[in-house]
């Protein structure tokens, strides 16, 4: 029998799906269809985050993620 997951655990892949997602958004030569599908899933993740209830969770994760950004931006 497996453990549930932990809501931060949900809330991590949530993120690292979302940052996926808008990586191959970004690739140029991607179909409109293509990108019409890649922002339904990013849709559907968002009000996942309020289905599961994991705004807590998901917000301290994206602060970390801007904390590094912010760190990674003053080596530049």
């Amino acid at each position: 029998m497996s453990k549930p997951l932990h809501p931060q655990d949900i809330a991590n892949l949530i993120l690292y799906l979302q940052v996926e997602l808008a990586l191959l958004e970004q690739q140029p030569e991607l179909s409109p269809q293509s990108r019409d599908h890649l922002r339904r899933c990013q849709d559907i993740l968002r009000s996942s985050i309020t289905t599961l209830d994991l705004h807590d969770w998901y917000r301290e994760l994206t602060q970390a993620m801007q904390s590094q950004i912010g760190r990674l931006e003053e080596w530049f």
